[in-house]
């Protein structure tokens, strides 16, 4: 079953967004790289929950949206266009993590889709 893995939330001002939720939930951000691109420590990794990450807003219409980890990304972009979903971010390869693809669904609801793989180039 392939299952929620993370949260991405996009942000105009990655200063206030991360003294915000710092300040009210506990959230600890930790910069990926240069990439304006912030991973996100909502808690205790026993307890239930996800971990996700922030992103400095690369365009307006950017959402916040839900990552799925899937077992071939390839067949899923297929299963994703044949049942009324389009992709709006073709596959993009990060080195050393897998692939990812963005899409929406027939209810136009912002998804992302990754599989990982360690050895992605």
């Amino acid at each position: 079953m392939n299952r929620v893995v993370n949260f991405d939330f996009p942000t105009d001002n990655p200063e206030k967004s991360k003294a915000f939720f710092t300040d009210v939930f506990g959230w600890k951000f930790t910069e990926w790289y240069n990439e304006d691109y912030w991973l996100v420590e909502t808690g205790d990794k026993i307890k239930r929950g996800i971990n996700g990450s922030m992103i400095k807003r690369r365009h307006p219409d950017q959402k916040t949206s839900v990552m799925v980890q899937v077992e071939n990304i390839d067949i899923t972009i297929k299963k994703i266009k044949e049942e009324g979903g389009r992709i709006v971010l073709e596959k993009k390869t990060i080195p050393k993590v897998g692939y990812m693809a963005y899409f929406k669904d027939p209810e136009e609801n912002m998804l992302c889709i990754m599989q990982f793989n360690p050895e992605a180039k």
